[in-house]
């Protein structure tokens, strides 16, 4: 069974009502749910979350440009200037140079420099 956040975060409010510490409920939350159910760092930010008085369980909405690109744009303009970086592409479409990977992965075109 697979976690939600506010489910992983609820086990990590418990552990910390019980007085574990981050490093103690990191180990007990994977070992009830599996490995790499969540990272030490998580848990530490939420500690201190919560101990700043945080009472929102539940994902904030975020600001940002939207994440839909084109991704048939990108493709055509790598065909149109193969030279050009995964960052030079994420420029031009505003957005992060993880994206433009992503997008040549899937396409199977992954020929890019990282720069």
């Amino acid at each position: 069974m697979e976690l939600t956040r506010e489910q992983i975060r609820l086990l990590i409010n418990h552990e910390r009502l019980l007085g574990s510490s981050a490093a103690e409920a990191t180990r007990r939350i994977n070992k009830a749910w599996g490995e790499d159910t969540v990272g030490g760092s998580t848990v530490r930010d939420w500690f201190r979350k919560l101990a700043a008085g945080e009472e929102s369980l539940e994902d904030k909405p975020r600001s940002g440009r939207p994440q839909k690109i084109d991704r048939q744009a990108v493709l055509a303009k790598i065909e149109e200037s193969p030279s050009m970086t995964t960052r030079m592409l994420a420029e031009d479409f505003d957005c992060h140079h993880s994206t433009i990977e992503e997008i040549l992965h899937e396409a199977g075109n992954f020929q890019l420099f990282k720069f």
